[in-house]
Formats: C-alpha cells, structure tokens, sequence
C-alpha cells in the first residue's frame, strides 16, 4: 500500500502535463462540496434559529385553560410541578386580543401581560431589545409597553409617545354585544423577537396592568414554562395532557411552528440530493482525466507489469489516484465552503435576503454542523471512488506488449 501510494503522490507531483487538468479536477470537486457545505449550513443554521427565536418569546411549552383561564393560578403551579419532574421555571401570562390605533392607522394586536418578577427565567426578551429601555411598569400613572419592531414601523412610533388599545369585551353572556375598553400606554422600547409574525402583533406590557386593563381580577391565561432541555418538551407536554386533559391545552415550541420545521427537516434532505449532484457532475472530470493518465502511462504500467506487478497493484493505484484527488477535492471544498458562508453573513448585514412575511425570520445565523460534514466527505469519497473505477480497470487490463511494442 505504501508503494501504490508512493507512485500515486510522485505521478501527481511530476505530470506536467497533467497539472491543469488535475487542478480542474480538484477546483471541480471543491466547488461542488462548497456548494453542499453552504446548502446544509443554511438550512440547519435557519432551523436552529427559528427554533431559538421561538424558545426565547414562546418558552419551551405554554400551558392554557380554555375558557375563563385560571383564577387560582398558585394553585395549578403547585399541581403541575408535582406532575412535571424536570420544570426549571415557570411564568403565568394574560393575552388580550385588542385593537391599537396610531398616527392615523390602525391594526390588530396581542397584548401579553408578563409577570415582571419571573418572566427572565423562562423566556430571554431583554437581548432582544433593539431601541429604548426594557422597563415595564407605570410612568406618571400610564402603563409602559414594549413593541415588536413591526408594530414601531407600522404605526411610525418612537421611544416615549403614547399611543391607544382599544379592547373588545363581550357584554353579555352569549356574546351577541360588545363594550370597549381604552387603555393609553407609553412606548418604552422595541425588540426584534426574531419573528415576523410576532414583531408585527405583539405589545408587551407588565401583568397587573394588563389585568387591570381587561378588568379580571387576578386571572391568567396560561403559563410559559422551561424545562431542563428543549428536547423535553413533547414528554412534558404529553404529561400534562394525560393528567389534566380539556379544558387544559399543552403546546410545545415545536408546534408553534410545527409545518415549517418538518418542511426544513425534510427539504435538507432533498437539497442534499439535489446539490450532490454537483459532486457527480465533477467525478466525470476526475474520470476523464483519469482516463487521460492511463493513456499516457502505457509506458510506465507496460514496464510495471513487465517487472511482475499484478492487475491487482495496477487497478488500485488509479483507484487511490482518484481518491487522492476526491480528498483534496473535498477539504478544499471545506474551506471554501466556510468562507462562503462568512460572505453569506456579511451579505445579511447588508441586503435582505430572506423575506419575513415567508420565512417568519429575517436574519439566518449559518450553522456547520459536524455530522453534515462527515456525510459530504463520505458522499465524495465514495463518488470518486467509483468515479476511477473504470480508468483504473482500463490500465489494469493493459497488455505489457502494448506499451513496450515500441521501444
């Protein structure tokens, strides 16, 4: 094996000739394996940033009561802990559907009460906060209130002005009419929560204001929890459902946006196959050019045989040969897969790439991940693998009498 390897590496090294159509050979293969690197970078990058965007607003599970809610929130806190072992926090909550208007325009919002003393244990908003102060609370009587970025934009606010919800509230039992209530709140920051769909609705305000504003006392819609590990969830959840069952409803951050993670988890598969075939298309350049050493070393295998090397050591060293170009090949396709993705991150910072009305996000974080990387080096190694086969069972086959009738 040295030797075949020893005659691989001096081939290489010292066919001139040969140099340009290695180096394409090898550009071809690396720009086939960047391709796959940045591919799978950006998919997983976009599923662990959703999945991080969720976990920060969301927490791992919410737990809600249809209906009234929960009146004695304490209580089913006490209870759920005995249920669920693992439970790190927990927060209670208030979400009211309401009405803001602003600057002329108007739009429907969720205003969330949060409970000021352990909210920070459960969801991460504050890193989120991209103008003003995170402070909650009263400011000379009015309630202070931190907006998503697409409601700022939306309704042209800035840090310190006022502006109104209206809240729709049913009258009468069954809901036929309505009376509102108007609340005044005063802006004391933004944050980029990492999702559209929750920049564009959500108004964060502390919990007793929010109670007083819907008038209910000290009910609460439901509960934020965090447990050990994200990958919990879906047991806790199951817990929950089995113990209490309905009126109570368990949601994971998993089926918060349930579709697009199962669309991501499946379309990195088809993305996989699909970007391959770039590493095929450049294995044919590598067997051409493999074809094309066979061909000007009829000299060199007729004399190696002559001395006694066996089809077998003849057949094996072009398939090696292949191989040593798939590895250089594949790690220089590493690397410029890396700074592919750099520029990629660069790019983000300058021009918007991914439209949140689609993507629910509007900033993807590249992630390389390990396992991704084993799968693309395996994938190529075997490609050009094959790809020498056939050269190298043509100069195996070779007559010595061929090479030498001339000499």
């Amino acid at each position: 094996m040295k030797l075949r390897l020893w005659m691989v590496l001096r081939y290489l090294r010292n066919d001139r000739r040969g140099r340009q159509t290695l180096l394409l050979s090898v550009l071809g293969m690396s720009f086939g394996v960047a391709a796959l690197v940045h591919s799978m970078a950006i998919v997983s990058g976009y599923e662990s940033t959703l999945k991080k965007s969720v976990i920060d607003s969301f927490g791992h599970m919410v737990i809600l009561r249809k209906g009234a809610g929960f009146r004695a929130p304490q209580e089913f806190e006490n209870e759920l802990r005995s249920t669920v072992t693992n439970i790190e926090s927990m927060t209670p909550f208030l979400l009211l559907e309401a009405i803001m208007a602003h600057n002329k325009e108007l739009g429907g919002v969720v205003v969330e009460g949060i409970d000021l003393t352990t909210y920070s244990k459960v969801i991460d908003l504050q890193k989120h906060l991209i103008d003003g102060d995170f402070e909650l609370g009263l400011r000379d009587k009015i309630p202070l209130a931190i907006v998503g970025k697409g409601i700022q934009k939306k309704f042209r606010l800035k840090i310190g002005d006022q502006f109104r919800v209206v809240l729709p509230i049913s009258a009468h039992t069954g809901g036929s009419q309505f009376r509102s209530r108007l609340q005044k709140f005063v802006l004391a920051g933004v944050v980029d929560l990492g999702r559209h769909d929750f920049d564009e609705r959500y108004v964060l305000t502390d919990i007793d204001s929010a109670q007083k504003f819907a008038d209910v006392g000290s009910r609460v819609s439901g509960f934020r929890v965090r447990l050990d590990s994200a990958d919990m969830a879906e047991t806790a959840k199951s817990l929950v459902e089995e113990k209490f069952g309905y009126p109570y409803v368990a949601r994971s951050w998993f089926d918060s946006n349930k579709n697009i993670f199962l669309a991501a988890k499946y379309e990195k598969v088809v993305i996989f196959f699909i970007v391959l075939l770039m590493v095929v298309a450049a294995s044919f350049n590598i067997s051409s050019s493999l074809f094309v050493s066979v061909l000007r070393r009829y000299h060199d295998i007729s004399i190696l045989k002559a001395m006694g090397a066996s089809r077998r050591f003849i057949y094996w060293m072009f398939a090696v040969q292949g191989l040593v170009i798939g590895v250089l090949g594949a790690f220089g396709g590493i690397g410029l897969g890396y700074a592919i993705c750099e520029f990629f991150m660069w790019v983000q910072t300058k021009f918007p790439l991914f439209p949140a009305e689609i993507y629910r996000i509007d900033r993807v974080n590249v992630e390389i991940r390990g396992a991704d990387l084993v799968l693309i080096v395996v994938c190529s190694m075997i490609i050009c693998f094959l790809s020498s086969l056939m050269p190298a069972r043509r100069g195996a086959d070779l007559y010595p009498v061929e090479g030498l009738r001339y000499e």
